[in-house]
């Protein structure tokens, strides 16, 4: 649903310029573009945590201050990325999105769990970067496709790393749980 809410408001031709900036012939995300996708990534993850935890898939957590911690550090993402992206740093940018993203997103989960998974981190760098990749196909097929690429990017890289993050969590509370039990 959030992919989708925002593909939609980022693809609208008449709010193209709220959420991009041109310069010369290259087009930059703006602030409000990285807000919009960290409110709704986070509000995608959030809902789907609550529903797992409702569900009885997964234990609420029972210190909040790691939930605060976990959210400061996941809130961050937007404001690095918005710096990253522009004109003056988009080739550091370029290089470093994916990685802030991983890391970021994998301490706010170590803070949330206690559990570093070093694979998860490198997936999160790999979907980063894979995502713009795929975005691209439907380009190739369909002429001025180029106002939906953001948002098909976006539509991959979220549901994507949300899933890495539930797995992240249903992991370290399944080992959590075990460790628990053994002892």
């Amino acid at each position: 649903m959030g992919s989708l809410s925002f593909s939609l408001l980022i693809a609208k031709r008449g709010l193209q310029d709220v959420w991009f900036a041109i310069v010369e012939w290259w087009v930059f995300p703006t602030g409000k573009f990285w807000a919009l996708a960290g409110v709704v990534f986070f509000v995608s993850l959030a809902t789907s945590y609550a529903f797992s935890i409702w569900r009885g898939w997964l234990k609420a957590p029972t210190q909040w201050h790691r939930v605060l911690i976990a959210a400061g550090l996941g809130g961050v993402i937007p404001l690095f990325l918005n710096f990253l992206s522009k004109p003056n740093t988009s080739v550091i940018g370029f290089f470093l999105s994916p990685v802030v993203v991983a890391l970021f997103l994998s301490a706010a989960l170590f803070a949330l769990t206690s559990a570093w998974y070093k694979s998860a981190t490198a997936l999160m760098v790999l979907v980063y970067l894979v995502a713009p990749l795929l975005a691209g196909i439907p380009e190739q097929f369909v002429s001025g496709g180029s106002s939906w690429f953001d948002a098909v990017t976006f539509s991959i890289r979220t549901p994507l790393l949300i899933a890495l993050c539930g797995w992240w969590l249903a992991r370290a509370r399944l080992v959590t749980s075990i460790t628990i039990t053994a002892t």
